[in-house]
């Protein structure tokens, strides 16, 4: 299955990566369509058999259905943030979203796993990512939404450290 959207200075691209179980094998990316939105909500399941279940993010239980992933790039600097949860949360079910600088689930920049509503805000450069939704349950639907905005302004004091200890005597 495949999905596209395409906003400002964002573009993004879902895929489902689901490969045969056993061992974990390298999270599949292979079949990323051409990236195209960034503000974006859906509804959907995951697919029965994954090929991850741990992330480069030391957060939360393994994960072990089927991944959902999107690709994002970002033409500009952008906060991402994404929001997952199950369509009817139970306590016994955890859904987790994980943002990876590349196609690699070592490569974990951000992540949040929950037993209610996941979510992730970051603030990235411009370049590919791949945000990827992960779960505990492949029988019930989960609800996903995603948006980029301008990241918030970094304060910075314009005093050097001397002024700054000046202000203190």
């Amino acid at each position: 299955m495949a999905l596209a959207w395409k906003g400002a200075g964002c573009a993004v691209a879902l895929l489902v990566s689901s490969l045969a179980g056993g061992a974990q094998a390298q999270l599949d990316c292979s079949d990323a369509p051409v990236t195209t939105s960034c503000s974006v909500t859906m509804t959907a399941a995951f697919p029965p058999v994954g090929s991850v279940e741990t992330y480069g993010c030391p957060v939360g239980p393994p994960l072990d259905r089927g991944e959902v992933v999107w690709q994002v790039s970002l033409s500009e600097p952008k906060e991402l943030s994404v929001v997952a949860a199950y369509f009817i949360p139970t306590p016994a079910k955890f859904i987790g979203v994980f943002v990876l600088g590349t196609c690699d689930e070592a490569n974990c920049l951000a992540a949040s796993v929950s037993n209610e509503v996941a979510e992730v805000r970051v603030c990235l450069t411009p370049g590919d990512y791949y945000v990827v939704l992960d779960g505990s349950s492949s029988t019930d639907i989960f609800q996903a939404s995603f948006s980029c905005v301008d990241c918030a302004p970094t304060a910075v004091d314009g005093f050097s450290w001397g002024r700054v200890k000046s202000l203190y005597r």
